[in-house]
């Protein structure tokens, strides 16, 4: 059914479904193996069992009828009437909801929004209810993308999720081999940074519930997807305003380096003004001592912006290199970077920039890097 080329013939329907209608109503698996299942988080378990492929059958069938009647389909009216008719069945009998079915409906509710508004609207608090079921479902849901129908059909349950940050860590959810709090965090980042109606609401609830490594995590993710990331010409930009405001922000009125740390992945030449980039990444060092993730970035960008503007890129440098757990990476890694860095800097004949240089050169040839010391002749 999945397959787009040499489709299934329409003319098999009936027995199709005669069978995905059956198998949704399979013993397997069981309460208890559901209940008591170790190996597998609820999506995995939902395509190693009978009654889960079953329903993603279903959502197939959905979607293999909608192609083969793409001329003539409805708006908000695109889901075949079985597979609407058992939909509604499952949800209006409590009795038979489960972990895998509520599972891969969680996991499609997003094209369920497109395909039929009034029927995701119709079953979404039944789906994401505060059970077992609800959390398996709310779990498949983050695995897929979002849109600004799922998430402004979902905010409450947005904010539910953040609120319920602290039920569970990211160590835990990996051994389990899904990670819902990474999830979570990866659709607040799109979010924000596509500023969507109630970006700034859902943010403010965030980073009051948020640990700072959370936090951290948000940045990461942001920086990663959204900034050191390369467009294509016809690519959406998130807010480079809003991105801005946010780091300005939690300079101002965050101080745990394992949050701040994070926008090392912020650092590309040309994403934001590349003076005010570099003011903040200097605020930013300052803050941590020098500690900073995303490293190649920063000294990438440090290299390409350091003719133009040799003072805040050797004193970012400085911070780098004379961080404490950081010095082997920095002695012994990115020698073209720093000494492109440092040439900049005497050439600029800006003495404050030299006068920055001159501690770099003498902090790496205590440790026994000499030949930084003829850099000196680049004056």
């Amino acid at each position: 059914l999945n397959q787009q080329k040499d489709p299934v013939p329409l003319s098999l329907m009936s027995a199709i479904w005669e069978c995905i209608d059956y198998l949704c109503e399979h013993p397997d698996p069981s309460p208890e193996r559901e209940a008591e299942e170790k190996s597998f988080d609820p999506y995995t378990l939902s395509i190693n069992c009978v009654r889960g492929e079953a329903f993603h059958a279903l959502f197939a069938f959905i979607y293999w009828h909608d192609r083969l009647h793409e001329k003539s389909r409805q708006p908000n009216n695109r889901i075949v009437q079985e597979a609407k008719k058992k939909l509604q069945e499952y949800f209006a009998h409590p009795e038979k909801y489960n972990v895998v079915s509520h599972t891969v409906c969680g996991a499609n509710f997003r094209w369920m929004i497109v395909y039929d508004t009034s029927l995701a609207e119709e079953i979404k608090d039944k789906l994401f209810e505060d059970t077992r079921n609800g959390e398996a479902a709310w779990m498949a849901y983050l695995l897929r993308g979002l849109s600004t129908q799922s998430f402004g059909m979902l905010q409450l349950q947005y904010g539910n999720a953040i609120e319920n940050l602290s039920r569970q860590t990211s160590e835990e959810n990996h051994r389990r081999g899904l990670d819902p709090v990474q999830n979570l965090i990866g659709h607040i980042a799109a979010v924000y940074a596509y500023q969507w109606d109630g970006a700034e609401t859902l943010l403010k609830k965030f980073l009051s519930t948020a640990s700072p490594e959370q936090r951290g995590q948000l940045w990461s993710e942001i920086g990663r997807n959204f900034v050191t990331c390369e467009y294509k010409k016809d690519d959406k930009r998130p807010s480079v305003a809003a991105l801005e405001n946010i780091w300005e922000a939690r300079l101002r009125d965050a101080q745990d380096p394992m949050e701040l740390k994070e926008f090392g992945w912020w650092i590309k030449e040309g994403y934001f003004d590349d003076q005010w980039m570099l003011e903040r990444l200097n605020e930013t060092l300052k803050k941590t001592k020098g500690e900073l993730e995303g490293q190649p970035f920063v000294m990438d960008a440090l290299e390409l912006l350091a003719t133009k503007y040799p003072l805040p890129c050797v004193k970012a440098l400085e911070l780098l290199i004379t961080c404490r757990g950081q010095e082997y990476y920095f002695y012994h890694g990115h020698e073209k970077e720093k000494k492109a860095i440092l040439i900049a800097a005497y050439q600029s004949k800006d003495a404050s920039a030299i006068k920055v240089a001159d501690k770099v050169v003498d902090h790496l040839t205590k440790r026994g890097f000499e030949q930084y010391r003829r850099l000196r002749g680049a004056e």
